[in-house]
Protein backbone atom coordinates (compact mmCIF):
# COMPACT_ATOMS: atom_id res chain seq x y z
CA UNK A 1 0.00 0.00 0.00
CA UNK A 2 3.07 2.39 0.53
CA UNK A 3 4.09 2.13 -3.23
CA UNK A 4 1.07 2.92 -4.12
CA UNK A 5 0.39 5.96 -2.17
CA UNK A 6 4.28 6.70 -3.13
CA UNK A 7 2.94 6.74 -6.86
CA UNK A 8 -0.33 8.10 -6.12
CA UNK A 9 -0.88 12.53 -6.32
CA UNK A 10 -1.72 14.09 -3.24
CA UNK A 11 -3.91 16.24 -4.24
CA UNK A 12 -6.14 12.94 -5.45
CA UNK A 13 -8.00 10.90 -2.83
CA UNK A 14 -6.48 7.51 -2.03
CA UNK A 15 -8.63 5.00 -2.46
CA UNK A 16 -9.11 4.69 1.57
CA UNK A 17 -10.95 8.39 0.95
CA UNK A 18 -13.31 7.32 -1.13
CA UNK A 19 -14.24 3.72 1.04
CA UNK A 20 -14.69 6.32 4.35
CA UNK A 21 -16.71 8.52 2.14
CA UNK A 22 -18.57 5.72 0.52
CA UNK A 23 -19.07 4.57 4.65
CA UNK A 24 -20.59 7.48 6.10
CA UNK A 25 -22.65 8.23 3.20
CA UNK A 26 -24.23 5.33 3.67
CA UNK A 27 -26.07 5.65 7.19
CA UNK A 28 -26.17 9.11 6.96
CA UNK A 29 -26.69 10.88 3.58
CA UNK A 30 -30.58 9.66 3.63
CA UNK A 31 -31.96 12.68 5.95
CA UNK A 32 -28.53 14.21 7.48
CA UNK A 33 -27.80 15.85 4.33
CA UNK A 34 -31.42 17.41 4.16
CA UNK A 35 -30.88 18.96 7.53
CA UNK A 36 -27.36 19.76 7.00
CA UNK A 37 -28.49 21.72 4.10
CA UNK A 38 -30.98 23.88 5.61
CA UNK A 39 -28.14 24.71 8.49
CA UNK A 40 -26.43 26.37 5.64
CA UNK A 41 -29.48 27.74 4.03
CA UNK A 42 -30.59 29.44 7.44
CA UNK A 43 -26.98 30.48 8.51
CA UNK A 44 -26.20 32.05 4.86
CA UNK A 45 -29.04 33.54 5.37
CA UNK A 46 -28.49 34.94 8.85
CA UNK A 47 -25.22 36.11 7.19
CA UNK A 48 -26.73 38.06 4.52
CA UNK A 49 -29.34 39.14 6.39
CA UNK A 50 -26.77 40.59 8.45
CA UNK A 51 -24.58 42.43 5.90
CA UNK A 52 -27.88 43.86 4.90
CA UNK A 53 -28.52 45.09 8.31
CA UNK A 54 -32.23 43.70 8.42
CA UNK A 55 -34.25 43.12 11.24
CA UNK A 56 -35.00 39.79 13.18
CA UNK A 57 -31.64 38.03 11.53
CA UNK A 58 -31.35 35.96 14.91
CA UNK A 59 -34.46 33.79 13.82
CA UNK A 60 -32.12 32.88 10.73
CA UNK A 61 -29.34 32.20 13.37
CA UNK A 62 -31.40 30.03 15.83
CA UNK A 63 -33.32 28.10 12.82
CA UNK A 64 -29.93 27.26 11.85
CA UNK A 65 -28.60 26.07 15.38
CA UNK A 66 -32.36 24.27 15.22
CA UNK A 67 -31.50 22.34 12.29
CA UNK A 68 -28.08 21.63 13.72
CA UNK A 69 -29.24 19.98 16.42
CA UNK A 70 -32.20 17.99 14.63
CA UNK A 71 -29.36 17.00 12.43
CA UNK A 72 -26.68 15.63 15.42
CA UNK A 73 -29.93 13.65 16.60
CA UNK A 74 -30.98 12.14 13.15
CA UNK A 75 -26.93 11.38 12.34
CA UNK A 76 -26.92 9.87 15.99
CA UNK A 77 -29.86 7.68 15.37
CA UNK A 78 -28.80 6.64 11.88
CA UNK A 79 -25.75 5.24 13.22
CA UNK A 80 -26.88 3.78 15.51
CA UNK A 81 -29.22 1.94 13.45
CA UNK A 82 -26.59 1.48 10.71
CA UNK A 83 -24.44 -0.59 13.84
CA UNK A 84 -26.84 -2.83 15.19
CA UNK A 85 -27.69 -3.74 11.59
CA UNK A 86 -24.13 -4.10 11.08
CA UNK A 87 -23.87 -6.06 14.16
CA UNK A 88 -26.78 -8.21 13.28
CA UNK A 89 -25.75 -9.36 9.69
CA UNK A 90 -22.51 -8.91 9.70
CA UNK A 91 -19.43 -10.79 12.05
CA UNK A 92 -17.21 -8.84 11.06
CA UNK A 93 -17.49 -6.06 9.19
CA UNK A 94 -14.81 -4.09 6.93
CA UNK A 95 -12.76 -1.66 8.51
CA UNK A 96 -14.30 1.31 6.32
CA UNK A 97 -17.70 0.25 6.88
CA UNK A 98 -17.92 0.66 10.77
CA UNK A 99 -17.17 3.45 12.91
CA UNK A 100 -14.55 2.71 15.49
CA UNK A 101 -15.35 4.73 18.75
CA UNK A 102 -17.09 7.93 19.30
CA UNK A 103 -14.46 9.70 18.15
CA UNK A 104 -15.16 8.78 14.45
CA UNK A 105 -18.99 8.56 14.77
CA UNK A 106 -18.48 12.98 15.61
CA UNK A 107 -15.89 13.23 13.25
CA UNK A 108 -18.48 11.59 10.50
CA UNK A 109 -20.92 14.01 11.49
CA UNK A 110 -18.46 17.23 11.01
CA UNK A 111 -17.26 15.47 7.65
CA UNK A 112 -21.36 15.25 6.50
CA UNK A 113 -21.85 18.55 7.70
CA UNK A 114 -18.77 20.39 6.37
CA UNK A 115 -19.52 18.45 2.76
CA UNK A 116 -23.17 19.49 2.64
CA UNK A 117 -21.77 23.02 2.87
CA UNK A 118 -20.22 22.95 -1.05
CA UNK A 119 -23.75 21.44 -2.08
CA UNK A 120 -25.15 24.44 -0.26
CA UNK A 121 -22.91 26.51 -2.12
CA UNK A 122 -22.92 25.24 -5.17
CA UNK A 123 -26.69 25.96 -5.26
CA UNK A 124 -25.91 29.34 -2.73
CA UNK A 125 -26.83 32.04 -5.66
CA UNK A 126 -30.89 31.22 -5.18
CA UNK A 127 -30.55 30.27 -1.38
CA UNK A 128 -31.98 33.97 -0.20
CA UNK A 129 -34.97 33.62 -2.67
CA UNK A 130 -35.98 30.42 -1.10
CA UNK A 131 -39.17 31.13 1.30
CA UNK A 132 -38.63 30.00 4.88
CA UNK A 133 -41.44 27.41 4.85
CA UNK A 134 -40.05 25.92 1.68
CA UNK A 135 -37.37 23.73 1.62
CA UNK A 136 -34.20 23.85 -0.89
CA UNK A 137 -35.11 20.37 -2.41
CA UNK A 138 -38.62 21.40 -3.75
CA UNK A 139 -37.20 24.85 -4.68
CA UNK A 140 -34.45 23.56 -7.00
CA UNK A 141 -37.26 21.00 -8.03
CA UNK A 142 -39.54 24.02 -9.47
CA UNK A 143 -36.65 26.03 -10.65
CA UNK A 144 -34.26 23.52 -12.77
CA UNK A 145 -37.55 21.31 -13.42
CA UNK A 146 -35.19 18.20 -11.98
CA UNK A 147 -37.56 15.53 -10.05
CA UNK A 148 -36.68 14.65 -6.33
CA UNK A 149 -34.47 12.08 -6.95
CA UNK A 150 -32.77 13.88 -9.64
CA UNK A 151 -31.88 16.92 -6.94
CA UNK A 152 -30.57 14.32 -4.57
CA UNK A 153 -27.95 12.90 -6.94
CA UNK A 154 -26.61 16.41 -7.55
CA UNK A 155 -26.13 17.57 -3.84
CA UNK A 156 -25.20 13.57 -3.07
CA UNK A 157 -21.99 13.99 -6.31
CA UNK A 158 -21.03 17.54 -4.95
CA UNK A 159 -21.24 15.87 -1.08
CA UNK A 160 -19.47 11.84 -2.39
CA UNK A 161 -16.29 14.59 -3.45
CA UNK A 162 -15.84 16.46 -0.79
CA UNK A 163 -16.46 13.92 1.81
CA UNK A 164 -13.66 12.09 0.19
CA UNK A 165 -10.99 15.15 -0.01
CA UNK A 166 -12.24 15.74 3.48
CA UNK A 167 -10.96 12.65 4.62
CA UNK A 168 -8.22 12.93 2.34
CA UNK A 169 -7.05 15.98 4.20
CA UNK A 170 -7.41 14.54 7.43
CA UNK A 171 -4.82 11.52 6.07
CA UNK A 172 -2.50 13.93 4.92
CA UNK A 173 -2.67 15.84 8.26
CA UNK A 174 -2.07 13.01 10.34
CA UNK A 175 0.88 11.50 8.03
CA UNK A 176 3.01 15.11 8.76
CA UNK A 177 2.13 15.44 12.25
CA UNK A 178 3.81 11.63 12.85
CA UNK A 179 6.53 12.99 10.33
CA UNK A 180 6.86 16.08 13.01
CA UNK A 181 7.37 13.71 15.98
CA UNK A 182 9.71 10.95 14.86
CA UNK A 183 13.47 11.73 14.39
Amino acid sequence: MSKLRALWPAWFPYPSSWFRAWGLAIPTFAGVAVFSLEVWRFFILFIVGTAEQAEGMSFFLWMSVGALAASLVLYLVFVGLYSLLLRLFWTKPPQWVHFRDWKMVLYGFVVTTLAILASAITFASFLKAIPVGDSVVATIQRRDGLDEEQVIERLFGVWFVVAAYCYQTELLVRQRLNKKRSP
